[in-house]
């Protein structure tokens, strides 16, 4: 399979532009990393394909200087929109709260109790389950859309994961020609889940 490219824009939640570069190769794999407009790297997500309607949340990441800015969010939430077509897919990944080594490096330092509530916050706005092994097999039933073994995902056996239902819903994204624009950056509005205004787009287009 060929590699697709597609490019991003939004906004964050203090009016910054910033840019995805998204990277697509079907049923193996999606890439988004973003950037700010001086090019810094602000966030990336990678998700794999795994068998039997799964894909695999490889990592999710917000640089800390660039966190509680939405950028994480949008980031899911454009892996979502891109994985449109699998609706009914499993997403899960491990849960594993933590920081990079380039953000340790500059000195930047979270307590593990810090890292643990940001990340259960992001995980349960944007979806997820966090679920543990255990609570798994005394309570299958309530998690009856996941099986003992996605815990086990690839070289990985975890104790708690993350995971969800790639839903069928709309999203706050207007494509055209492989780049996709937020709404919050061509100044769409959204009420009652129906796109009423659009800006203007590239070479003086408007989406109809």
């Amino acid at each position: 399979m060929s590699i697709v490219e597609k490019q991003a824009y939004f906004y964050d939640n203090k009016n910054n532009k910033q840019y995805a570069s998204i990277l697509i190769n079907e049923d193996r794999f999606i890439g988004i990393n973003t950037f700010d407009e001086d090019n810094n790297p602000t966030g990336y997500i990678h998700v794999c394909f795994h068998p039997n309607n799964r894909l695999f949340l490889d990592t999710i990441y917000c640089y800390d200087q660039y966190r509680r800015l939405g950028i994480a969010t949008i980031i899911s939430e454009l892996a979502d929109y891109l994985l449109k077509d699998y609706t009914g897919y499993i997403i899960r990944g491990v849960y594993k709260p933590g920081q990079l080594s380039t953000d340790r490096e500059n000195n930047i330092e979270r307590s593990i109790e810090e890292l643990e509530t940001s990340a259960r916050k992001f995980y349960e706005k944007n979806g997820y389950s966090i679920i543990k092994r255990e609570d798994f097999l005394n309570n299958n039933e309530k998690y009856n859309y996941i099986k003992e073994s996605d815990f086990n995902l690839g070289e990985d056996s975890s104790n708690v994961i993350v995971a969800k239902i790639i839903q069928e819903k709309e999203y706050p994204f207007i494509e055209e020609d492989n780049i996709i624009y937020h709404i919050n950056y061509i100044g769409a509005f959204v009420e009652d889940k129906t796109i009423k205004t659009y800006d203007c787009l590239s070479d003086g287009k408007y989406i109809k």
